[in-house]
């Protein structure tokens, strides 16, 4: 029996199998690079702004003067002086609609702004500190719903009526201003309803904030928001770079990049787009609805402005990556010169799929013609 040996691999085959193993692998590691970088992104977002008081309140300061906000917490407090029968002392004011564009003008004044940043400040903080588990002015009601004490506020606008009105109606309130600096005094409450001669509902001057289950939730995850959300961006980092070393079309890799982040920015700059006005659908009044539009559109425009920046790098990215692959690929390529096997190479040494091509695979005439017999030379 006639034993066959083992043909030698072909270099050049090994090197096109080994070439379209690597550009998938390229592929998944950059996909999986830019959805981290997103989900990074919003990570970021939400530990710099959302869970970080001093730009809480830089981002909301500007609302004091909004007229959609200021209509919304004018109705807010109107509504909350009906509860106690306010209102009645202020009749002699032509009722309720005068009542509000007082309050709404009050709330446009330079004091209020302090109020308004201060109650934010305070806001803010003690939200984290119900996130940590350690809030002091976030109570939660026997229905299960968290709610957030905005009594200072309350304070410092029935201040700001009594000085305004009280000459006219003979309305003078006991009530010192709240300090600025966003502590909650003690005893509040009672104050206010000594000053005010009446019994104050258990929801006057709380705004549910959410329920015990969301809260629950939220303190979950929070410990691996905050652990995580540099990993997020490190290891989309580490992908990429990954991804281009092993990549054999750099350019098409780095156009898959970008167009993968293309795609998910705008994926997500839609959910927002979708989920707000949803949640605005759920509030029925349109006061109240505008105002809370108009509020979320400040605290998040910052998000989606990141997102608009990453979908225009990303299009950009995946433009240049998609062009620079097709002008590379028309590029003209030398054809190959045919040499006898075996001859010196001249110049540098050839690379291996080139010097499989030294000899011709096959004889286009025969290697022997009668008429090329030696002929020797006549004297």
């Amino acid at each position: 029996m006639i034993g066959t040996a083992a043909l030698p691999a072909d270099p050049l085959t090994l090197g096109v199998v080994h070439s379209r193993a690597r550009q998938p692998i390229a592929t998944l590691l950059v996909t999986l690079s830019a959805l981290l970088l997103i989900a990074g992104v919003v990570g970021v977002w939400s530990s710099r702004t959302a869970l970080d008081t001093p730009r809480w309140v830089a981002t909301v300061t500007p609302l004091a003067n909004d007229a959609d906000v200021d209509a919304a917490l004018a109705q807010y407090l109107t509504d909350q002086f009906q509860q106690i029968r306010l209102l009645m002392r202020f009749s002699g004011l032509a009722g309720q609609p005068v009542v509000q564009d007082s309050i709404a003008e009050v709330l446009r004044s330079p004091q209020f702004r302090d109020i308004w940043i201060a109650a934010n400040q305070q806001a803010h903080a003690e939200f984290v500190a119900m996130l940590e588990g350690s809030s002091t002015a976030l109570t939660q009601q026997d229905n299960g719903t968290v709610t957030l004490n905005l009594l200072p506020v309350v304070n410092n606008v029935l201040v700001a009526l009594s000085d305004k009105f009280g000459g006219v109606l003979g309305l003078h309130l006991d009530l010192p201003p709240v300090p600025t600096n966003g502590q909650l005094p003690p005893g509040l409450r009672d104050r206010l309803a000594q000053a005010l001669g009446v019994t104050l509902p258990p929801s006057f001057g709380q705004i549910r904030v959410l329920r015990s289950s969301q809260l629950a939730q939220m303190q979950d995850a929070l410990p691996v928001l905050k652990d995580t959300v540099w990993g997020l961006v490190c290891a989309a980092v580490v992908l990429f770079a990954f991804g281009l070393l092993v990549a054999a079309r750099r350019l098409r890799t780095l156009a898959i990049f970008g167009l993968v982040l293309a795609i998910a920015s705008v994926a997500l700059i839609i959910t927002g787009s979708v989920v707000v006005p949803h949640y605005l659908g759920r509030i029925p009044d349109p006061v109240y609805r505008r105002g809370v539009s108009t509020a979320m559109s400040a605290v998040l425009g910052g998000l989606r402005t990141q997102g608009f920046v990453a979908a225009v790098a990303g299009a950009l990215l995946a433009v240049a990556g998609f062009t620079g692959a097709t002008l590379a690929r028309r590029q003209p390529v030398a054809a190959p010169t045919w040499r006898p096997a075996g001859a010196p190479v001249a110049g540098p040494e050839l690379s291996q799929p080139t010097r499989i091509l030294d000899a011709p695979p096959y004889q286009s005439e025969p290697l022997y013609r009668p008429e090329q017999q030696y002929q020797p030379e006549r004297q």
